[in-house]
């Protein structure tokens, strides 16, 4: 739990005495002054509580390095250096940080989110300036779809990608419907379109492959020596494809899509790729250039907006979009 506004306050006035010790001597009468100066009423009892809390390691605390020195009847820290106030946080920036946590709830529904979450509203709670979000609706507001089967691995995943632990899972495939074995030595874990995938080695393919959360079962750590990714892939996989499902190319290559004058100011606006580039002619018609490597999520794109996009280039890309719309 994120320490109270009350509570930070008593401990910032305690850090604040206990750091002046040169002009006044930092004991329980010196800190309960301070406190009334400040407009709370506290008591010996609290103030010996909180710094009990300040005492305890994070995140329960600030891992203060308080001692009472009885010869002097005054505290001190061991750490002539050490300090809990640190940069105080504006009404605004407090504001933007409430917000960002909307984000952080959505995106990150993992033990990885929960610590970060509770870091923010630390930070938060440091903050100075009062800020009552309690009477306030939310100013920001996204999509939260159900979560998805599959998304209980993930801190598994992430912990495996990180430490480099080859898995092994089954993997379900919805279009032949039966479930395979696969032994694979995770990368990275990848957010398309509010679906989850995990990108690696996979050694039933001896490929690159992308596995979507969702049909993975009883995935479990293997003791087996772990394959190193490739760097260049694996940035690659991250930033030049639309998707993470390729069609066989491994380097960008340029992609040109003709779309007429409404699916061109959407284009405009959102753009796909931080490769586009949009060429208008002045009936508003266009050729949208993008260097990436295809995928199959870039085709379904296409289709979405019917007969107002198709591909131009190249034309192997072409084809193979023809040929997909008879197994849709």
């Amino acid at each position: 739990m994120p320490i109270g506004k009350n509570a930070m306050l008593r401990c910032l006035i305690i850090d604040q005495v206990i750091s002046e010790r040169h002009y006044y001597k930092p004991n329980m009468k010196r800190i309960i002054e301070v406190c009334k100066e400040q407009g709370i009423d506290v008591s010996h009892e609290t103030i010996q509580k909180d710094i009990k809390m300040m005492k305890k390691a994070r995140p329960n605390g600030f891992g203060a390095p308080i001692k009472f020195d009885f010869q002097q009847q005054e505290y001190l820290y061991t750490d002539p250096n050490f300090t809990i106030n640190g940069v105080k946080l504006t009404r605004e920036d407090a504001s933007v940080l409430e917000e960002s946590l909307v984000l952080i709830k959505c995106m990150l529904r993992t033990e990885l989110g929960d610590k970060l979450r509770h870091a923010m509203e630390k930070v938060l709670s440091t903050s100075i300036e009062e800020v009552d979000f309690n009477e306030r609706y939310p100013i920001l507001k996204t999509m939260e779809p159900p979560r998805s089967r599959g998304y209980e691995f993930m801190d598994l995943l992430l912990e495996c990608c990180k430490v480099g632990i080859p898995i092994s899972f089954v993997h379900y495939s919805y279009k032949n419907e039966v479930f395979k074995p696969v032994v694979l030595h995770p990368y990275v874990v990848r957010e398309f379109e509010n679906r989850w995938y995990v990108f690696g080695y996979s050694a039933k393919h001896d490929a690159l492959r992308s596995f979507g959360l969702d049909r993975i079962y009883e995935p479990i750590k293997l003791d087996l020596h772990y394959k190193k990714g490739n760097t260049k892939q694996i940035l690659s996989f991250l930033n030049d494809m639309y998707g993470v499902f390729s069609l066989g190319v491994e380097e960008p290559i340029e992609v040109v899509l003709n779309a007429d004058p409404l699916t061109t100011k959407f284009f405009t606006a959102y753009p796909i790729h931080e490769s586009q580039v949009v060429s208008k002619s002045p009936s508003g018609y266009s050729e949208i250039s993008l260097t990436l490597i295809p995928t199959m999520e870039l085709i379904h794109l296409v289709w979405s907006y019917g007969p107002s996009m198709h591909i131009s280039s190249p034309e192997w890309l072409k084809e193979k979009q023809h040929a997909l719309k008879y197994y849709r």
